[in-house]
């Protein structure tokens, strides 16, 4: 059955990164998430990156099926940043799974390609991560970490 899955799938493998901040809603640090979820995506054990500033939001209403990126556009002032931190906060979708009651700290889960060294993979992971996202604590944890 895993075979299965890893075929049909693209892996069964994933490995969590957690990456911690004062705050994610400052000038920047989105922008900074997402280099480091882009960059995670160009390593070849990696297959798929979910992160919030790529995240797909998919509404029904009625017989219409709307899909959109979560966050279409990362603000770059305080009070578009301030705006986005209410929204994704107030959503029970966000709030407590990918990102944090107090929203200093956000998950990028990364899914691996199937057949991967999965240790050669972590520690790839591992120094993109703390190349990009310098200064602030990271902990990685999965199947494959």
């Amino acid at each position: 059955m895993l075979k299965v899955v890893d075929d049909d799938f693209g892996g069964s493998d994933q490995v969590v990164v957690l990456v911690e901040a004062d705050s994610l809603f400052v000038p920047g640090r989105l922008m900074q998430l997402d280099s480091l979820m882009q960059s995670l995506e160009g390593l070849p054990a990696v297959n798929e990156v979910v992160a919030l500033t790529n995240l797909q939001a998919v509404v029904g209403v009625g017989e219409d099926v709307t899909i959109s990126r979560v966050i279409e556009s990362i603000a770059s002032n305080v009070t578009g940043l301030k705006k986005l931190r209410e929204r994704l906060l107030s959503d029970v979708r966000y709030r407590g799974r990918l990102l944090t009651e107090d929203g200093n700290s956000m998950l990028l889960l990364v899914r691996l390609r199937p057949g991967v060294d999965k240790v050669l993979a972590v520690l790839e992971i591992e120094k993109e991560v703390q190349e990009i996202w310098r200064g602030t604590q990271v902990s990685l944890t999965g199947s494959a970490a």
